[in-house]
C-alpha cells in the first residue's frame, strides 16, 4: 500500500515536524502562562513596592492574601484565553479518527494539549464552581 505524498512527507520528516511543534507549543504555552499571571504579579509588586515603611507581619500577610487572590485571576485568565487561543488558531478539527501523520491530527494535537494546559494549570482548582462551565 502506498501512502499519499501529503502522508509520506509528513512521515519522511516526522522527526523535525515534531520537534517545530512542540517548540511552537512551548512558545503558545509560555505566552499564555505568562499573560495569565501578569495581573496578579503586578498586584503582588505594586503592593509591595507602596508599603516597604510598613511593618513586616502586616506585609506578608496581605501579601499572603493578594497571592491568592492573584491565584485566582491566573485561573480566570486561563479559563478565558486557552478558547481564545483556540479559537484564533483555528486548532480545533472536526470530530474523528486521524492518522498521527496529517494536518487535522496535528491540530487535533495542540487543540488537545492546551486543553490539557489549562485543564492541569487552572481547572482542577475549581472544579466546583460556575466558572467550570465558561471553560467548556
Amino acid at each position: 500500500m502506498r501512502l499519499n505524498t501529503a502522508s509520506s512527507f509528513l512521515f519522511k520528516y516526522s522527526s523535525p515536524l515534531f520537534l517545530i511543534l512542540m517548540l511552537f507549543f512551548f512558545i503558545e504555552s509560555s505566552l499564555l502562562i505568562g499573560i495569565s499571571a501578569l495581573p496578579g504579579i503586578s498586584i503582588l509588586y505594586q503592593f509591595f513596592y507602596a508599603t516597604l515603611n510598613h511593618p513586616t507581619w502586616f506585609r506578608l500577610t496581605i501579601g499572603a492574601i493578594l497571592l491568592g487572590l492573584g491565584f485566582m485571576l491566573f485561573i480566570g485568565m486561563m479559563t478565558f484565553l486557552v478558547p481564545l487561543f483556540v479559537c484564533l488558531l483555528r486548532l480545533k478539527s472536526p470530530v474523528g479518527t486521524y492518522s498521527f501523520y496529517s494536518l487535522n491530527g496535528i491540530r487535533w494535537i495542540l487543540f488537545t494539549a492546551n486543553v490539557q494546559l489549562a485543564r492541569v494549570t487552572a481547572t482542577n482548582f475549581f472544579w466546583t464552581t460556575p466558572l467550570l462551565n465558561l471553560f467548556f
